[in-house]
């Protein structure tokens, strides 16, 4: 038999960790209930003198607010965490979600099943296939502290590089906080840093705390750069460190384009990688003005006696 009863507000406990995506009832439920009162009742386990909330939490916290009774439907039995938050699951079926409301899903069960089991239950139930990429950047993220999960639902790094980062010990899950703790990074930009990092650790064997220190990329965080030129920068340090060789073709080619080309209309690209002594020369006309001014620099850059030293950067 359903049991349904009409509670005071002090009798309901919304403090459940099973209600592990409660979040404040919208403006128009706030008002709705004010209006018409509670039109569905909310389930909850009796124990020990209280109703403990497995569904329903907005309802119950508008309704608190307002001071009125509580209509719940009794979930029989003792309180048992694994069963309240699969029925507070299945509950909430009705959610779009997102990773971060799956990974606190995942957290929640993480405590009361094994891995095969995690897979085979829950996945479903946040509409993922338990073979699927996101699957396991999922599961790949909890391996990492769970301070990193705020960063995550805060938008400053993506899932994808939940398997990076979990196979970083805890020294290099420290170094490397600040830089997603501040700074929103895009998908592409922090893998191939993080990349870019863990082969010039491996290259050099020291830790990434130190790898940082002395490539110049915590003074880089700690400068008063804008966000996105703080991004910049430290992706060209990781790159730099990790390709030093190449950096110092592009740093020397650099420097003659500027002398050669100087504030005329030209652009001088280098051969990929440097892999040929090819120099490509570009040039944006809007006009014949424009092309005429073109070539009278163009002789001026072909009598530089720098200019033998472009062809030959790479030998």
């Amino acid at each position: 038999m359903v049991c349904v009863a009409r509670v005071c507000t002090a009798e309901v406990d919304i403090s459940g960790r099973n209600l592990f995506w409660a979040e404040m009832p919208p403006p128009a439920m706030r008002a709705s209930i004010k209006s018409v009162g509670q039109l569905e009742p909310v389930s909850a386990r009796f124990h020990d003198g209280r109703w403990h909330v497995i569904s329903g939490y907005k309802r119950v916290y508008a309704l608190k607010e307002v001071g009125a009774a509580i209509l719940v439907v009794e979930v029989p039995g003792p309180p048992d965490p694994l069963t309240d938050g699969l029925l507070y699951l299945h509950a909430n079926t009705h959610r779009v979600l997102n990773d971060g409301l799956r990974l606190r899903a995942l957290r929640y069960f993480q405590t009361w099943m094994e891995p095969m089991e995690l897979t085979q239950r829950i996945a479903p139930l946040l509409d993922l296939e338990p073979r699927s990429g996101a699957w396991r950047r999922l599961t790949a993220w909890l391996d990492l502290p769970v301070d990193w999960d705020a960063m995550l639902c805060a938008g400053h790094l993506p899932l994808v590089v939940g398997p990076v980062l979990s196979g970083f010990d805890q020294a290099d899950l420290i170094a490397l906080e600040p830089y997603f703790r501040e700074l929103k990074w895009s998908h592409s930009r922090a893998v191939q840093w993080l990349t870019f990092l863990i082969e010039s650790s491996q290259r050099e064997r020291v830790g990434l705390g130190k790898l940082l220190e002395r490539s110049g990329m915590a003074t880089t965080l700690a400068g008063n750069l804008s966000p996105q030129d703080k991004l910049r920068r430290l992706f060209a340090q990781a790159r730099t460190l990790r390709y030093p060789a190449l950096a110092n073709l592009e740093q020397r080619f650099d420097s003659l384009r500027k002398e050669l080309v100087g504030s005329s209309r030209w652009e001088m690209i280098p051969s990929e990688g440097f892999e040929t002594d090819l120099v490509e020369l570009r040039l944006r006309a809007r006009n014949p003005s424009d092309i005429r001014a073109a070539a009278r620099s163009l002789d001026r850059i072909a009598a530089l006696e720098c200019l033998p030293e472009l062809f030959s950067i790479s030998r």
